[in-house]
């Protein structure tokens, strides 16, 4: 058996178990998954299973049938993505990491946040796989790129990025497809029905790569030169999915080795178990989408243990790989600049809190994490519409809303009695500005919202003699 036939086998058994039970939600998504996983594939130019399965079982036919049948739309294709033969790269060569640290550099000029929405799924994926002392982080690049930035821009010890794929292989053994030759050892687990654990799944899968490897002793000496230059006691693997090949290649290498994907196909779900962020496989591709991941760095070889690179010198592909590495560095929900926030040193992270980076759920990142980014610009330029809408004299037009934390804003008042209240509360978060006072006296107005009130003062420098001109319910 082989790839095909395990498919071949694999789908009709999930066919007919859809085709006999009562429809369900559940069974809907995983006829989408099935769907999906062969539309990815011929995508991806490779047409035998999809050819074989329809030809011997319908199978392509009968999964349409199925989610016509009970009113689903399939999973889309995505976005086309740009091959790189259509792009121009620099004749200069660079090590890797000297190359990301210049990019990184690069992406910190830049002012601009990049609109890819599942890059915050991206950071929760990152939140997820957590860091542990005395563990080093492996990125297995293209499709990590973007998680190793977020760990660089956490400051994070021992975190490698390892451009390892198939052109690695190819550069090492002069021969194209090696990576199809270990990927058959996860097959073997799978016809051998050793997927029900990962422990299960690496007594057949390790000793069968090794056994490939001997063929191949340039790959193993170079992994294993790498790999030994790693001191730390554990090695966490990033790879976004899905097979594992590249993973359990190294695993194989060394014990210390370990796994994290964000998600695998539906059939090694048992197998890699806590070891994949989700089960969503149909967001594995969503990795391809990035400028950054699939397109900015080409593979040019690996010499002394250090990958080489060529940078894209396509300009509209520069622009987006820096916007999507600046927006993975800032690690607010929002899109907050967390370089630039006086707070940073005392703050607990808003992705790392759930929202909460000063004790209080933000209404901001609840907002976003409820109905997206879209809905809270929708919401934002609302609130903006009913500050104009009030018609203060002398108040500017208020054109922009920041997120500020309470203790920037959280004025202190004088009542007419002589007492002092404050109406906010420090550890929450608000939506806010300041405005010069269009009538002079060199005054401003301070402006701050929230899902429940608009609030206008106006006080002078740094907040001296604060008045209130309005608090009003929404």
């Amino acid at each position: 058996m082989g790839f095909i036939s395990f498919s071949l086998s694999y789908y009709e058994r999930e066919l007919r178990q859809l085709e006999q039970e009562a429809a369900t939600a559940e069974s809907i998504y995983k006829a989408k998954q099935l769907l999906k996983m062969l539309d990815d594939l011929l995508d991806e130019g490779y047409t035998e299973l999809n050819e074989t399965l329809e030809k011997t079982y319908q199978g392509v036919s009968r999964l349409k049938k199925y989610l016509q049948k009970n009113g689903a739309e399939p999973f889309g294709i995505g976005k086309k993505k740009v091959a790189e033969e259509q792009l121009q790269y620099s004749e200069e060569t660079l090590e890797l990491v000297q190359a990301l640290d210049a990019v990184i550099e690069q992406a910190n000029q830049v002012t601009v946040d990049s609109k890819e929405s599942f890059l915050q799924d991206l950071r929760r994926f990152c939140e997820w796989i957590g860091y542990e002392e005395d563990t080093a982080y492996v990125f297995l690049l293209r499709d990590t790129l973007l998680p190793y930035v977020y760990y660089r821009a956490k400051e994070r010890n021992a975190v490698y990025p390892w451009l390892l794929g198939r052109k690695t292989l190819e550069h090492l053994t002069g021969k194209l497809y090696v990576d199809d030759e270990i990927r058959a050892s996860v097959i073997k687990a799978l016809e051998e029905e050793k997927c029900g654990s990962f422990e299960d799944f690496c007594e057949v899968v390790l000793p069968d790569i090794r056994n490939t490897l001997k063929i191949y002793p340039g790959v193993q000496q170079c992994l294993n030169s790498m790999l030994g230059k790693i001191t730390e006691k554990k090695i966490i693997v990033v790879e976004s999915g899905c097979s594992g090949t590249f993973p359990m290649l190294l695993k194989s290498l060394d014990e210390r080795v370990d796994v994290r994907m964000y998600t695998t196909y539906p059939y090694l779900f048992e197998a890699y178990g806590n070891r994949i962020f989700t089960t969503k496989y149909e967001e594995n591709r969503l990795f391809e989408t990035f400028a950054s991941q699939n397109l900015y760095f080409q593979f040019s070889g690996l010499q002394n243990g250090q990958f080489l690179v060529k940078r894209c010198e396509n300009a509209q592909v520069e622009e987006k790989t820096l916007e999507e590495i600046k927006t993975m560095m800032n690690n607010s929900i929002c899109g907050a600049d967390c370089a630039e926030c006086m707070m940073k040193n005392t703050c607990n992270g808003c992705t790392e809190t759930k929202g909460c980076p000063f004790g209080k759920q933000c209404f901001i990142a609840e907002y976003i994490n409820v109905g997206g980014k879209e809905k809270y610009q929708e919401f934002k330029q609302q609130l903006i519409s009913e500050f104009n809408e009030l018609h203060i004299p002398g108040m500017p037009e208020v054109k922009e809303l920041y997120a500020l934390n309470g203790s920037f804003v959280n004025l202190e008042y004088t009542l007419p009695n002589g007492q002092t209240v404050k109406f906010l509360d420090d550890n929450s978060i608000y939506l806010g500005n300041q405005l010069e006072c269009e009538l002079g006296e060199g005054r401003c107005f301070g402006i701050v919202s929230s899902m429940e009130f608009l609030m206008v003062c106006t006080y002078g420098e740094n907040g001296a003699e604060p008045e209130l001109v309005l608090y009003k319910r929404r």
